[in-house]
């Protein structure tokens, strides 16, 4: 028989926790102190942080650490400062981790407004770099912003901050001039960097970029030449259902957020007769970058077939993480079942202060029967399936009536729970997670690897249309 815990925790894996403290206001801060508060939190309460900085790591992180210290200390702006912090923490590769700026009201002083103008930096288009980075391969080129309103050069331009500069060489807006750098990028690791873009009026933001050979982000900018996207039928409605034929049904679902709980509970009441007597189910979770395991709590009933195992979790019981937890309490969304465990879990964490407490034991999920309807069932998943829907993911790949289908996962999962913190004097908000899964005991741990498809799909293929094919063999 279950514990109330085990049934808390299945139920808030990898909800967002909210943050602590006001909001900040100010638009400035100090980058030393700030990054010595993002230290200080990482160290104290992310679950993670001995598992990636074991002993034979820690003067490699010390030495990035005192270079971006020294880094930190020479700049004033906020996106740089904002952009030095996501660069400390790559060092963790935890595609979990988050830090932004936190309610940065917008500059409304016109002559604020022109001095940022002025201000912007201006290089010089050479027709030779313009020619030479026309040649296929690389993220040099010449790109397109996703409304077609800039049209830039990237191109390799080193200094503190870049790697390469994205130069205006055309803009609809008289905001903005040729020659005005409109983009900066600090690579990371391959295809991967730190973004340094600037709105309309100017003003500076960091923010995670990634090149897939194509676009940047996903289409924010386009390189020239490049291929039109497909997008395999994908739709961005929260949540949508559909008879294909006679033998298929087909459920899209694009978070699971706890605003979207209660609709995919509601889709699933009202298509109930067509579930339990249709043979094939196709389960789009493409661009689903989780949320909450109880939103996905209605799907799991017409998978099963036999016991599910789940591997428990330890939470660092930290004063911080457990004021974190707390303030959950006050979330609307959250079934009062859980909040009550929540209360239960806090009163162990405190109990245990500083270490890795055990708040999920390991568990087996039995339920009373098998549903012969649907019989075969094809979940399509994408690298943008992260967080709560690779905990879905983990379990549904159990069922003998599930192909997973598509490509890996993005492999974020092993440490979750995430909770967030304002900075004390600096406008930035950071969220880390409190959790680590015994998954990685058993090196069975998927971050940075995502989880396999049963059957892989190429992005150029139709992946609906693949997943009929099959379930219809």
């Amino acid at each position: 028989m279950k514990n109330k815990m085990q049934v808390m925790v299945k139920y808030s894996f990898l909800f967002v926790l909210v943050a602590l403290g006001g909001p900040s206001i100010a638009q400035n801060c100090d980058c030393a102190d700030a990054f010595l508060f993002l230290k200080s939190q990482m160290e104290n309460n992310y679950s993670g942080y001995k598992d990636k900085v074991p002993p034979a790591e820690k003067k490699a992180l010390d030495s990035f650490t005192g270079k971006l210290i020294r880094k930190a200390k020479k700049t004033t702006k906020l996106h740089y400062c904002l952009g030095i912090q996501k660069e400390w923490l790559s060092f963790f590769k935890d595609g979990h981790i988050q830090i932004n700026e936190n309610n940065v009201p917008a500059i409304k002083d016109s002559a604020a407004l022109k001095k940022l103008a002025e201000e912007t930096e201006v290089i010089k288009l050479d027709p030779e770099k313009i020619n030479r980075v026309y040649k296929p391969g690389g993220i040099e080129g010449i790109y397109y912003s996703v409304d077609s309103t800039y049209k830039i050069l990237i191109v390799k331009n080193k200094s503190v901050y870049r790697d390469y500069a994205g130069i205006i060489m055309q803009s609809k807006t008289p905001l903005w001039k040729p020659g005005q750098v409109k983009l900066e990028l600090k690579e990371l690791s391959q295809n991967k960097f730190i973004g340094y873009a600037y709105y309309k009026d100017h003003r500076g933001y960091a923010a995670d970029y990634e090149f897939d050979g194509n676009t940047l982000n996903r289409g924010v900018w386009t390189k020239e030449g490049a291929p039109v996207a497909n997008n395999n039928g994908q739709n961005t409605l929260p949540i949508q259902a559909k008879k294909i034929n006679e033998n298929t049904f087909y459920i899209q679902i694009s978070s699971f957020d706890p605003w979207n709980a209660a609709a995919i509970d509601s889709v699933f009441k009202t298509h109930e007769n067509i579930l339990k007597s249709i043979p094939n189910l196709i389960l789009d979770l493409r661009g689903n970058s989780g949320g909450a395991d109880f939103a996905y709590a209605p799907i799991l009933p017409y998978l099963y077939t036999n016991p599910v195992h789940i591997t428990g979790v330890d939470v660092i019981a930290s004063d911080d993480n457990i004021k974190a937890w707390r303030a959950l309490l006050d979330e609307p969304d959250l079934p009062e079942s859980t909040k009550n465990d929540i209360v239960e879990m806090t009163e162990k964490m405190k109990s245990n202060p500083g270490q890795l407490v055990n708040i999920y034991p390991d568990d087996t999920k039995i339920l009373e029967k098998v549903e012969p309807f649907p019989k075969k069932v094809a979940v399509l998943t994408d690298g943008y399936c992260a967080s709560s829907t690779e905990q879905f993911l983990l379990s549904a790949r159990q069922s003998k009536k599930v192909t997973l289908m598509g490509q890996n996962s993005k492999g974020v999962l092993d440490y979750s729970n995430m909770r967030s913190v304002s900075f004390p004097d600096c406008p930035l908000i950071l969220a880390y997670a409190t959790t680590r899964s015994r998954r990685i005991d058993l090196g069975q741990g998927i971050d940075n690897k995502g989880i396999k498809p049963d059957r892989y799909l190429p992005a150029d293929k139709d992946w609906i249309t693949e997943a009929i094919k099959y379930l219809e063999e």
